[in-house]
């Protein structure tokens, strides 16, 4: 809403002043006359933003009106603001028509559509110019009057969202200056190249922030965010340069040509943040490449090293997460292994201390009782190896103490950033599959760590020397034997790299409670051989790397032996060593090993055919001799005769479920035979044990095993004369209808204990003879029910007395499988249960 109040004299204002109330007098147009009348009742002109950006629109058609809209300020007032009632004057030139300010405060007043603390929107201080000899404009200013009509149109909506935008960059520009003026990056918050190149640089690297300003892990800013950003901050500048037009000059705000291509070049990885390839686009020799490739990048050397570090540190002690962080080289210890197969190998290795990290941020390695172990050994590729090469002070003992290995690009006090490091390996690791490598990851999860006291007693032997050497890239059968590393390294320049080492060494040795550091630089005066042994073996790959930019190799003789010396002297070490040299009575002592097993595997081979054999004829043979009728001698005594399991079988009545749990496929369980009766008394001899009874199937009516409507036999069925299953006995059966009347239970409900009732159900109900000797077992109901379903229980009466009988074994059963418990204890839980009620004892019927 804009008002344009008259507080002003006409009596004392000079002539030619016009007054808003009173109209443009010069300018006698309908139009313009009209867009100026509305008056509020204090007699203040009033226009709403709509009305003016139309009222101007028809006044620009009129050349005369350029001169009155020079002077002419919008000022927009916010919600919370109030009105400004501050005097208008404008003087009008009769003769010239032009309006020129005239009031004072005028200036003070002017503002622009921007909000006071956005500094964005459109500029409407420019002044209208019209030439007086050629009045008539030319298609060129006609086109630009139209476009800043376009801007003046923009809508009110728009034009709020663009204020909180800006609110938010400016917002976050505060933060950014605050932050740098502390880390002295800049001087002061004005607002120049160098301030936008770190402006830049600080918003690609933060995380991604919600609408509340928190911080999202994992998400960054993309390409479209940090132009608006750039650009929002340009806009800041802009009113820095309308209040001080000389910092124009001074400190100007655009990059110049080289920074601006420096930003271009940028972009594309910063719009690639997300990862579009997956691990069904991985060939082949994808771990090839991606291992050469972080050797081969021609870009900023500190990027190189560390992809480096990662990669090979990864490979080589077998972690196969994300936790790889935080390792200082001041936590490195030497130490030899013995090898699994042959214990006259020692393998040189390094041990890596990781501390615990607890959550809440990373603070670096912490010592604790019982550490963690990687083990760094040198692998049979020497990309995978890791290369103790950072262009660190190594003469100060202050600095490689608080160096980490992987180290942030700031500080080489300041650990590499997790999450960059993910992005950086891990994710691709994980992608392209390294758990197929053929090692347990079970054993590499969590290599060498072990709980215990001291680390000799507990940790040494429980290192897992399989997984070590798989991801060294050695089978257990394999000999331990990284052919580059035998090449030997002129002792010239093993003084390029640390020089002072064995200075320090001799300084520490023998000195209390410094074992560790004296260890430390043992391990250094070890490691220089296999720096350079390394770095030349990755140089016949990639001679272009960025690795070799290091001051060790950068000598021009260091050059010339990686170039020359080494291939030749590695060609012949491997013509001249053999394949896989082992010691011969290791050979023999393999060879009787592996002969012995291979018998051993053949004879229990030929075991087992033999065995299949045998039970084959037997069964093939036991037609040839069928049995006519049951006779229970005949069965004996071919059980004793023979010595295989018969028919017939004994059953204790008074503990049923002591008997082994019988399959589900056999009819009775095999019975020790009776002893024979001694012929003379020997007291010294115990008593035999009582002649047990033989025992026979109750089978239904011969009736039932022939088709009703055809002629009855005289004879059962052949069921053989060695073993019988109750499947041989159903599967002769025509006639289900009678088996109900044969192999029903033989008490009610209520008679039955639940031991009966599981017995009846599982193993077969015994039916016993006067003296209670057991004469002859039922087949378990379950396995009548199974084959025949309902067919054996066809009337209403049988069917409800058999769906009652069910329910107390079918809930033992759903019970002790639930609870994968024995049946035998839900059996004894119901019987607690029936005697629970005083000295009243519950029948079945009440439990089901």
């Amino acid at each position: 809403m804009t008002s344009l109040p008259s507080n002003t004299n006409p009596d004392t204002d000079p002539p030619g002043t016009v007054h808003p109330n009173q109209g443009i007098e010069p300018y006698q147009d309908t139009h313009a006359e009209n867009s100026l009348t509305p008056h509020d009742s204090n007699g203040a002109l009033t226009l709403t933003c709509e009305e003016f950006s139309q009222r101007l629109e028809q006044a620009n058609d009129k050349c005369e009106l350029y001169a009155a809209c020079t002077a002419l300020r919008l000022k927009v007032i916010c919600d919370n603001a109030q009105p400004d009632t501050s005097s208008i004057t404008l003087q009008v030139d009769i003769t010239t028509g032009r309006a020129e300010q005239a009031s004072p405060t005028f200036a003070d007043t002017s503002q622009t559509l921007v909000d006071d603390d956005s500094g964005l929107g459109a500029d409407l201080d420019e002044e209208y110019e019209v030439d007086e000899e050629n009045e008539d404009e030319d298609e060129d200013e006609e086109v630009a009057n139209e476009e800043a009509d376009e801007m003046i149109d923009l809508s009110f909506e728009e034009f709020q969202k663009r204020c909180r935008t800006q609110r938010a960059i400016v917002h976050a520009w505060e933060e950014f200056v605050t932050l740098a003026l502390q880390r002295q990056e800049i001087r002061n918050r004005i607002i120049d190249e160098h301030h936008l190149i770190l402006w830049i640089k600080y918003c690609a690297e933060r995380p991604k922030r919600t609408r509340k300003g928190i911080d999202i892990p994992g998400m960054f800013i993309g390409a479209s965010h940090l132009k608006k950003l750039y650009f929002g901050v340009l806009r800041i500048w802009k009113e820095q340069e309308a209040e001080t037009p000389s910092l124009k000059y001074t400190c100007p705000g655009l990059l110049n040509e080289c920074e601006w291509v420096f930003l271009q070049a940028k972009m594309p990885s910063i719009s690639s943040r997300t990862h579009s390839w997956k691990a069904s686009q991985i060939q082949g020799n994808l771990l090839r490449r991606l291992g050469w490739g972080f050797s081969d990048i021609e870009t900023i050397f500190h990027s190189v090293i560390i992809g480096h570090l990662a990669w090979t540190a990864q490979n080589a002690s077998g972690n196969r997460g994300n936790d790889l962080r935080s390792l200082k080289l001041a936590k490195l210890q030497p130490f030899e292994f013995s090898h699994p197969r042959d214990p006259k190998v020692k393998i040189p290795v390094i041990l890596g201390l990781q501390g615990e990290e607890k959550a809440g941020g990373s603070r670096g390695m912490r010592t604790k009782v019982n550490p963690v172990y990687n083990i760094y050994s040198e692998h049979q590729n020497p990309l995978m190896s890791p290369m103790e090469k950072l262009d660190i002070d190594w003469s100060l003992n202050k600095s490689w103490r608080e160096i980490y290995v992987l180290h942030s690009s700031t500080s080489p006090t300041k650990q590499f950033h997790k999450q960059n490091l993910y992005g950086l390996y891990v994710k691709a690791y994980q992608d392209a599959g390294f758990e197929k490598l053929g090692i347990d990851p079970t054993s590499t999860s969590r290599l060498g760590w072990v709980r215990g006291h001291t680390y000799f007693d507990k940790y040494a032997p429980a290192f897992v020397k399989e997984a070590i050497l798989g991801a060294c890239g050695y089978r257990i059968d394999k000999p331990y034997d990284p052919r580059w590393r035998h090449v030997h390294v002129p002792n010239d320049f093993l003084k390029l790299l640390w020089p002072m080492v064995e200075e320090k060494e001799a300084s520490l040795a023998g000195r209390a409670n410094l074992v560790g550091a004296s260890r430390y630089w043992t391990m250094l005066i070890w490691l220089r051989p296999y720096f350079f042994q390394c770095g030349a073996a990755i140089f016949q790959a990639c001679p272009e790397s960025r690795l070799f930019v290091l001051p060790a190799f950068e000598n021009p003789a260091m050059k010339k032996w990686m170039k020359e010396d080494f291939p030749v002297a590695l060609a012949r070490l491997t013509a001249s060593t053999p394949e896989e040299p082992i010691d011969f009575s290791q050979v023999q002592d393999e060879s009787i090993r592996n002969g012995l097993q291979g018998l051993h595997s053949m004879f229990t081979r030929q075991s087992l055919m033999l065995e299949s054999l045998s039970t084959k004829m037997e069964c093939r043979t036991a037609a040839l001799s069928p049995m006519k009728a049951f006779s229970n001698g005949r069965y004996y005594q071919s059980y004793v005769n023979e010595g295989i399991a018969s028919i017939a079988c004994s059953m204790p009545a008074s503990e049923p479920l002591a008997q082994p749990v019988f399959d589900n496929r056999t009819a009775c369980p095999p019975v020790t035979p009776p002893r024979s009766p001694n012929t003379a008394d020997n007291q010294q001899e115990p008593p035999p044990s009582p002649q047990q009874p033989s025992v026979q199937l109750v089978l239904p009516h011969i009736s039932a095993f022939s088709t009703p409507g055809d002629s009855h036999s005289l004879w059962l069925p052949i069921f053989g004369n060695q073993h019988i299953n109750w499947d041989d006995v159903f599967r002769y059966i025509r006639h289900p209808e009678m088996l109900w009347a044969y192999w029903h239970p033989s008490k009610t409900l209520d008679k039955y204990t639940v031991h009966e009732i599981w017995t009846c159900y599982n193993t077969g109900e015994g039916v016993f003879d006067e003296q209670g000797n057991q004469t002859s077992v039922k087949p378990p109901l379950r396995l009548v029910e199974q084959y025949f379903k309902a067919q054996w229980r066809k009337d209403t009466s049988t069917w409800k007395a058999w769906e009652r009988f069910r329910e107390v074994p079918e809930y033992i059963k759903k019970e002790a499988k639930l609870r994968d418990v024995s049946p035998v204890v839900v059996i004894e839980e119901l019987d607690e249960w029936c005697n629970s009620r005083g000295g009243q004892k519950r029948g079945m019927s009440a439990l089901a």
